[in-house]
């Protein structure tokens, strides 16, 4: 089988892997502040800033963005709109669950 001698080129590759490197740390920042969303159901007097809602959430029962005004926190600190929660619990009675985790929220 003949051979085949390629030319040294780790120098462009160096350069290449730095560029990567630069664009994958930009793209994990990107998706760790895209992630920050962590927030849950809880009608307490607690600030909902407090939880990291940055308006961009969507309520997992209907699917439509989540505003600061409509949204209501699970002490498991997942976040729906109120209307859909309540519709939720009242369907499932006493022993409504979360949608996304299955904790308690009654």
């Amino acid at each position: 089988m003949p051979r085949i001698n390629l030319p040294d080129s780790s120098s462009d590759n160096d350069s290449q892997n730095s560029s990567e490197d630069e664009i994958g740390s930009e793209s994990r920042s990107q998706l760790e502040s895209s992630s920050e969303i962590r927030i849950s159901i809880q009608n307490s007097s607690e600030n909902k800033s407090d939880y990291g809602f940055f308006g961009d959430a969507t309520c997992s029962i209907c699917f439509d963005a989540i505003t600061q005004e409509n949204m209501k926190i699970t002490k498991c600190k997942h976040i729906f709109h109120k209307d859909c929660l309540k519709a939720w619990t009242d369907a499932k009675g006493r022993d409504a669950k979360c949608p996304n985790c299955n904790e308690e929220i009654r």
